[in-house]
């Protein structure tokens, strides 16, 4: 009878965990697909501004040098809802700054979406900007 209980109760836990395996598993399933564009093949200048449309987010971004912290845009030139867009700051000091707010970019918006980016970090002289969005397929 002892035997009969564990058999029982380890196939009623094998048969949980199988359903929660498969619950998460579809729940992570979506259709929607994680973007990220690195523009620059050489980092830029604390001097530097990137002002450039990549895959129809148009990027204008630089560095306050006086008050440490990177200062932008971000504008959808497309017909298309750009969803989670940010901007992530990569450093020559092999830092990463925290991201921008994720935000969603209207088709053709006629405002900008702004942000900025704290940089009072160790010392640095180069960076770059990755942008990130989620493309919706369909």
């Amino acid at each position: 009878m002892k035997k009969t209980i564990k058999l029982f109760t380890l196939l009623l836990l094998l048969i949980t965990v199988g359903f929660s395996a498969c619950k998460n598993n579809t729940e992570t399933q979506e259709d929607v697909k994680s973007e990220a564009i690195i523009k620059h093949e050489t980092p830029l200048l604390k001097t530097d501004v990137i002002n450039d449309t990549i895959h129809g987010i148009h990027i204008i971004c630089k560095y306050n040098i006086d008050n440490k912290y990177f200062s932008g845009s971000l504008m959808n030139t497309t017909n298309e809802l750009i969803g989670g867009a940010k901007v992530k700051i990569y450093l020559s000091n092999g830092m990463t700054l925290n991201p921008s707010p994720a935000t969603d970019l209207k088709p053709e918006a006629e405002y900008e979406s702004t942000f900025m980016i704290d940089a009072e970090v160790k010392e640095w002289d180069k960076w770059d900007a990755q942008i990130e969005f989620n493309n919706t397929e369909e």
